[in-house]
């Protein structure tokens, strides 16, 4: 602990589930991380960056979810979003 002395530790068996972002519209895929950061950049889960992926965001921003879709690390969904994954193409 943060005085030195030991810590006393239970292991307990437990369950992790992986899920994918669903897309942020019924016409887009799944968004994705291209470069493994946790925030989602391609927005229209076509496998690359573009600028599709802006205007995507940008009619679906209310969709958008903290941390996937925040560009900025803000820890909100905000128009700043938009703007950093556009400085990001």
């Amino acid at each position: 602990d943060d005085t030195g002395d030991p810590i006393d530790v239970e292991t307990q068996n437990g369950t992790v589930i992986v899920t994918q972002q669903p897309p942020l519209a019924p016409n887009l895929n799944a968004p994705t991380d291209l470069d493994g950061d946790g925030v989602f950049e391609d927005i229209n889960g076509n496998g690359r960056l573009d600028f599709n992926d802006v205007v995507a965001l940008f009619e679906n921003l209310p969709n958008a979810e903290v941390p996937f879709q925040d560009i900025n690390g803000n820890g909100r969904i905000d128009f700043d979003d938009i703007v950093e994954l556009f400085k990001h193409i």
